[in-house]
């Protein structure tokens, strides 16, 4: 374990995390709310799933030598599956960063529980 924690000090509990580390986690998890407040938000869901169908709906009425055509609604769809991806991402990265706040907060009652004893 010792290798680990020497590869990667950041993952040691009593690592000193500096001030710009912490902004940057409470940045991301505040991402993250505003990330979760628009996927659980039944406009965004209606928006992406309308969106994808409208894509589906002209690709199958499109003729099969419609390339131009079919390629541009690829495009559209891949934007708006990416868009949504991405807040996903958010979402998750918020995650991680709030789990991280937690492993600091964790570690400095850790420290400070031994410097009583």
């Amino acid at each position: 374990m010792s290798e680990v924690i020497d590869a990667f000090p950041e993952l040691d509990p009593n690592y000193d995390t500096t001030g710009d580390e912490q902004a940057q986690l409470a940045k991301e998890v505040a991402r993250a709310h505003h990330a979760r407040q628009i996927l659980d938000n039944p406009l965004w869901q209606d928006l992406i799933t309308a969106n994808k169908q409208a894509v589906f709906d002209e690709w199958a009425a499109s003729e099969d030598n419609a390339i131009e055509r079919r390629e541009w609604l690829r495009h559209r769809f891949q934007i708006i599956d990416g868009l949504h991806i991405s807040i996903q991402e958010f979402a998750e990265t918020g995650k991680l960063a709030a789990a991280r706040q937690e492993q600091i907060q964790e570690g400095k009652r850790a420290s400070l529980e031994g410097a009583s004893a």
